[in-house]
């Protein structure tokens, strides 16, 4: 699988390494908050943590970055859902900025830097079982990081 981490998440490559899973890191990015373009906030130049304490949020998973979002709207994979909070209710999301880039190609929505966010570091997560690694398809580095409960089962299934 395919996963992301920050500098200071509470797991980060070295400490969920096992004998029998193998972590390869990709590349780094940065996150960004997502919105629609006649979002107030859209007329700044980056996005500041006291900037987000009172947005409404979407997210593509519960636990997303290792935290529990206050203003938490809503939890979805699909984008279009998130796009439509976006427009109606003025909802922001966080990802890293190649998702963006992939999910949101319309000028209709825009992503601004977020201060005071370490990058994230991409990963790809295999089993040490075959020496053999199947091939990583481009769409595939570009999803949005697994949430913590999904990394947590992934753990555990290869321990």
């Amino acid at each position: 699988g395919i996963a992301g981490f920050t500098e200071d998440s509470p797991f980060s490559l070295k400490t969920i390494e096992t004998a029998s899973l193998c972590i390869q890191p990709l590349y780094i990015d940065q996150i960004v908050c997502v919105m629609h373009h006649n979002n107030p906030l859209s007329s700044k130049l980056a996005i500041t943590p006291q900037d987000l304490a009172h947005v409404k949020f979407t997210a593509y998973s519960n636990d997303q970055n290792g935290n529990v979002m206050r203003n938490l709207l809503h939890v979805s994979g699909n984008t279009n859902i998130h796009k439509k909070f976006m427009q109606e209710e003025n909802t922001v999301c966080l990802i890293n900025a190649t998702a963006f880039k992939t999910l949101y190609p319309e000028k209709d929505f825009i992503a601004l830097p977020v201060d005071d966010v370490n990058p994230v570091t991409m990963a790809l997560f295999y089993q040490k079982q075959s020496e053999e690694i199947v091939p990583v398809s481009e769409s595939a580095l570009s999803l949005h990081p697994l949430s913590l409960q999904d990394l947590r089962a992934l753990v555990r299934l290869s321990l």
